[in-house]
């Protein structure tokens, strides 16, 4: 804290205030203009300077000489006139509660100190010079309002002095003005910054002391906006205290200008520092290859810290109470450089950017053989080219990374690899080299492989015997592998709209919806490979015998009474007859059930007290053809039959190593508890379905996960 009062003399009765710092004697012997120059580096006090007080009516009068030795005068006089110019300087360091520490410096540079000195005769605690460059404690001085003047190490001034060369004794507590000649009674205007708040950007100035004839402080200081706050608070006894609002992060010098009235008998300036731990970031790669790579360092305790790359946030983690941070950085799959941008939120804003960059090294390539390669039907492939030491070397053909063709390691020594491909189809390929590097960073290379060259298709053939008609029906068969089918009637027109693909094992299939007049169904297949195109005979699957038969329904009960008779109704095909049997096809009823010509049946039937459900088929005939359907089964009345068994409608496929959005259905305002095999909660909180029957929550899969498993624990009522 920088600070200057004005300059008055210290002669006579009248109090007085010096730019100088602290002086035990007058300014009389020392130039005006020297002494207010030395006040710039030390600390306003205003002084006593009447005759000396003497404690307890002992006539001692004390001085300190111009080396920093305390020494004994014959008159209050004499102590005046030998008492050399004295500053305060400040050490930069503050006791435990807030108070700044001085040295004072004597004209030739010593500190006033208590040493503490023993021999033969005794011991003593004395008032000295001591080099400042050899005091600790024993040097700080520090003012606190209402006390008194002492040493951090305890020690302060007192009236007495010691046989031990005349000087005087430091004893334990604070000297005050009764106590000590022309003793500093207060600082000129000060006070100290306590509850900062960075994130508000607030803080209070508190312990205010201001000169006697003080009635108002100034405060001013330059806002985060960069504009000048300025405002008064009143003086009430010496002392007031300021909020500050708006702060900037850093240091902010607060001045502070004490009035009389109209004119100013203080100025001071007190540094306000909301302090940003500077941001440190490093990458590092994991041992393994699949590791990703993390980006480490230091923070503000408890702040979020964000990763960029260029202008979109890649991923994002919250500090811990000791500042460090891990983030783990999912692989660019690209070769050199990997730029990114560190930034911790202060304020809610992205602060204090640090640039660093992520370097992946070199990505793989291919040097033998060259582009569009011909082989001969049996013959074997090897490829050669460059990637870095160790690498995962994978082939596959174009669009289909599952299925690998070989696979290798890069070498150990040279940043080299080979690899064979065998069993090759005499075709056309597009191979890709895959290199699975440091950090799980993934590059690739193109090769063709007989461009051009083509093969026989497999004819396209239907396993599918019938259909259903008024449904959608599924169509299978086999073809090509990998081909592409399109479905046509046998002039040509496109039945669906779109293509299907064959699987790698040779089936296809799609689905079609028949109308319920149909009695059979009739298409082509128009099979595609490379350059390779043909089209099929004309398929015709017929309807299904025992399609125009209704697949009955149960209406009723939804429970069953155990150990009472149960009237069971539904639905089937107009004026059929039905059999009711059990799974061995055993008559439960003895004798037929009739539809009725709405279409309606009802039977009775006794349920068992030990049994545990009603389970039974229903075998439909009419005009001589027949269909069994079931089982249908009613259970007893059960509080959990009310709940509809929970779907997971997505993802279809999770994402490692990062959040996933998990969404389905369940009962309609059920509560959901996420749980592994163990029955441990995966989330640690209920998940609420809505009214609607819908649910979601988010997780984070592992990047060692070979999937995401987990039950569903759900609750209503």
């Amino acid at each position: 804290m920088k600070s200057f009062l004005r300059a008055a003399a210290a002669t006579g009765v009248a109090a007085a205030t010096l730019a100088a710092g602290i002086s035990f004697g007058p300014a009389a012997t020392a130039d005006p203009a020297a002494v207010a120059a030395e006040a710039s580096s030390g600390v306003p006090v205003q002084f006593a300077s009447n005759e000396p007080r003497l404690y307890v009516g002992t006539p001692y009068y004390g001085y300190v000489d111009s080396f920093g030795n305390s020494r004994q005068a014959s008159t209050a006089g004499d102590a005046i006139k030998y008492a050399a110019i004295l500053r305060a300087v400040p050490t930069g360091q503050t006791t435990a509660n807030g108070f700044p520490t001085y040295f004072i410096k004597a004209p030739n540079g010593n500190c006033v100190a208590h040493e503490h000195l023993a021999d033969g005769g005794g011991s003593w605690d004395i008032i000295t010079g001591l080099s400042c460059g050899t005091v600790g404690e024993n040097g700080r001085w520090f003012l606190e309002p209402s006390k008194g003047l002492r040493l951090e190490d305890g020690y302060t001034v007192s009236t007495g002095f010691t046989p031990r060369g005349g000087q005087m004794a430091a004893i334990r507590g604070y000297a005050t003005k009764d106590r000590w000649a022309l003793f500093p009674e207060t600082l000129g205007v000060w006070a100290k910054a306590v509850s900062v708040d960075i994130e508000a950007g607030t803080a209070q100035l508190a312990d205010g002391v201001a000169p006697p004839a003080a009635s108002s402080v100034e405060v001013s200081y330059e806002d985060k906006t960069g504009k000048t706050a300025r405002f008064d608070e009143d003086v009430i006894d010496g002392t007031w205290s300021a909020s500050l609002r708006n702060l900037k992060l850093g240091v902010t010098t607060v001045h502070l200008t004490a009035f009389d009235g109209a004119e100013v008998v203080a100025e001071a300036d007190v540094e306000v520092d909301l302090p940003v731990t500077p941001l440190t970031a490093e990458a590092t790669f994991g041992d393994e290859l699949d590791e990703v790579a993390t980006i480490s360092g230091t923070a503000t305790a408890e702040t979020e810290v964000k990763l960029f790359h260029g202008e979109k946030q890649i991923a994002s983690t919250t500090s811990l109470k000791d500042g460090s941070y891990s983030i783990p950085v999912n692989a660019p799959n690209m070769a050199g450089a990997f730029d990114l941008t560190v930034t911790q939120t202060i304020r809610g804003e992205d602060a204090t950017p640090k640039e660093l960059s992520i370097d992946y090294g070199a990505g793989v390539s291919i040097t033998s053989p060259a582009q569009g390669v011909e082989l001969q039907p049996g013959d074997q492939l090897a490829i050669t080219g460059a990637a870095q030491k160790s690498s995962k070397i994978r082939v596959y053909e174009k669009g289909k990374p599952e299925a690998i063709l070989a696979e290798t390691t890069a070498g150990k020594t040279t940043d080299t690899y080979r690899v064979v491909l065998r069993d090759l189809e005499d075709r056309e390929y597009q191979l890709v080299v895959d290199s699975l590097s440091k950090g799980y960073n993934h590059t690739t290379a193109e090769l063709s492989v007989n461009p051009g060259k083509s093969v026989e298709l497999d004819p396209a053939t239907v396993t599918t015997e019938s259909f259903t008609p008024g449904k959608t029906n599924t169509f299978e068969g086999t073809a090509t592998k990998d081909a592409t089918l399109r479905v046509v009637n046998r002039w040509g027109t496109d039945l669906l709209g779109k293509d299907v693909t064959v699987k790698t094992d040779g089936t296809w299939s799609f689905d079609r919806a028949v109308s319920a007049s149909s009695t059979k169904f009739e298409f082509r297949l128009v099979q595609t490979k490379g350059n390779l195109s043909t089209t099929s005979e004309v398929f015709t699957i017929a309807a299904d015998p025992a399609a125009s038969l209704v697949d009955p329904t149960v209406t009723a009960p939804t429970a069953v009474v155990l150990g009472e008779n149960n009237t069971f109704t539904g639905t089937a095909t107009a004026d059929a007859s039905l059999k009711i049997v059990n799974a061995s096809g055993t008559d439960l009823l003895g004798h037929p059930v009739t539809v009725t010509g709405s279409g309606d049946w009802t039977f009775d039937r006794v349920v068992s007290r030990s049994a545990k459900n009603f389970t039974f088929y229903i075998e439909q005939t009419k005009n001589g053809t027949s269909k069994k359907t079931g089982p249908y089964v009613i259970n007893p009345a059960d509080p959990a039959a009310s709940l509809v068994d929970p779907t997971v409608t997505a993802p279809t496929a999770v994402v490692l190593g990062v959040n996933n959005t998990f969404t389905g259905t369940a009962t309609a305002d059920a509560s959901l508890k996420i749980v592994n095999a163990s029955g441990t909660d995966l989330l640690g909180h209920p998940v609420t379905v809505t009214g609607s029957g819908d649910w979601t929550f988010d997780r984070v899969v592992s990047w060692n996960a070979k999937n995401f498993t987990f039950y569903i624990e759900q609750t209503k009522n």
